[in-house]
């Protein structure tokens, strides 16, 4: 699958997300659905990493570097 297929699946999973969540909050009066971050979360990383694929090379380069120095946690 191209690119500019993934990115539009994966545009109409999230609009289905919303559509489900709002269909919840109507069946369910006075319940809320939302996205929780984490969700939010994983998939502007797989939108960044499809917008830019070095840039997630350039991160986990400088992860293994902060590690090798001792800056973060786990190294």
């Amino acid at each position: 699958m191209n690119d500019s297929r993934i990115r539009a699946s994966v545009a109409a999973k999230i609009k289905d997300l919303y559509t489900i969540t709002n269909d919840l909050e109507e069946m369910l009066p006075g319940h809320h659905f939302t996205l929780d971050g984490h969700l939010v979360g994983s998939i502007g990383e797989e939108r960044n990493i499809l917008a830019n694929p070095f840039k997630c090379f350039e991160d986990m380069q400088m992860m293994h570097h902060t590690k090798t120095l001792g800056i973060c946690a786990g190294g």
